[in-house]
């Protein structure tokens, strides 16, 4: 992880606090981990020396300050990854939301992540509470293609807890603010100018790119695999429309006594324009199509008794002849 803003103080915790952004290939592992390790820091400072007392006067900013991951941290140092999402930081965030209360939060959190999943939940889609409020759910809904974070207002039954989820999401993204908790006169984030992402040495700084190219890499990789599991799809799907409007030719012309050969059929399929409704073939609206080719078939084509014997009037069928069957598709 590196620290994307300098410390400042909580009063609320009694503590210096940061925020970190944690690289994507450790943060299952810290998640994992998080009851069992802390933070600390290591530093380098000056001290002096007085009535049998050392004290440390002044940190050196040039010593390589880090803030580590350890088993056991000096001062209890701790940490929370954001984007685990565990219960007690959601159930933390809410009760500094007016309206929500510390008796309740627990059920509220569980009776809302219910809601929210049975109305936008499903097969492959999987839906997560980030953050609530009195009357708004932030969540996440995540599917194999994309992870979007949406907002929405619910409303309360009887018993206080969520019942159902109202009007519609809005889609919105997380953005941090920082605002003064010390007193004034101190200084505050908006007065730090110092850029931390110097202190990244170079050797660190390569690592990064290279894991940043890896990503790029495999990023294109999933789009490909997306984009042939989707070319796959439309085959299968345009695939089985056209098998059912081969059905549907052979049951139309045994409906009309006319008898034709897997040939003839394949090419009377193969001129029609297979209309498509949600996803499969439009039995509906080909039917009426169908019968118009048959028809017209059946009055320009030369041959006789359709589908009784399949004589030809005049002798051999003339070149010119061969070839208005075939224009027809019979």
């Amino acid at each position: 992880a590196v620290l994307a803003e300098d410390a400042r103080w909580d009063a609320d915790l009694q503590a210096l606090v940061a925020e970190a952004d944690t690289f994507s290939q450790h943060r299952d592992l810290l998640t994992e981990m998080q009851a069992h390790i802390g933070v600390s820091v290591r530093a380098a400072g000056e001290v002096s020396e007085a009535g049998g007392r050392r004290n440390v006067t002044q940190l050196v900013p040039s010593s390589g300050n880090t803030v580590d991951f350890v088993t056991r941290a000096g001062r209890g140092g701790s940490f929370t990854v954001l984007e685990s999402a565990r219960p007690s930081l959601v159930n933390r965030r809410a009760l500094r939301h007016d309206g929500v209360q510390e008796a309740t939060v627990n059920d509220q959190r569980e009776a809302l992540d219910d809601v929210l999943k049975s109305t936008h939940g499903g097969e492959d889609t999987y839906v997560w509470l980030r953050d609530f409020d009195a009357t708004t759910a932030w969540f996440e809904i995540s599917t194999n293609d994309s992870e979007t974070t949406y907002a929405q207002a619910y409303e309360t039954g009887d018993n206080g807890l969520a019942s159902a989820v109202t009007g519609e999401r809005t889609e919105v993204r997380q953005v941090t603010q920082y605002v003064p908790v010390s007193p004034a006169g101190s200084t505050t984030q908006e007065s730090i100018k110092e850029d931390t992402m110097k202190q990244i040495e170079e050797s660190e700084f390569s690592r990064l790119t290279e894991a940043a190219g890896r990503v790029t890499v495999l990023e294109g990789e999933r789009d490909t695999a997306i984009r042939e599991r989707n070319e796959a799809r439309e085959a299968l799907a345009s695939r089985e429309r056209r098998d059912a409007a081969t059905d549907l030719v052979v049951r139309e012309a045994d409906a009309a006594s006319i008898a034709l050969s897997d040939l003839e059929v394949a090419g009377l399929v193969s001129q029609l324009d297979l209309p498509v409704k949600e996803g499969a073939l439009d039995t509906e609206a080909l039917t009426p199509k169908i019968q118009e080719r048959l028809t017209k078939l059946a009055e320009s084509s030369r041959v006789r008794g359709f589908g009784g014997g399949g004589n030809l009037s005049g002798g051999a069928p003339s070149t010119s002849e061969i070839d208005d069957l075939f224009k027809t598709g019979a």
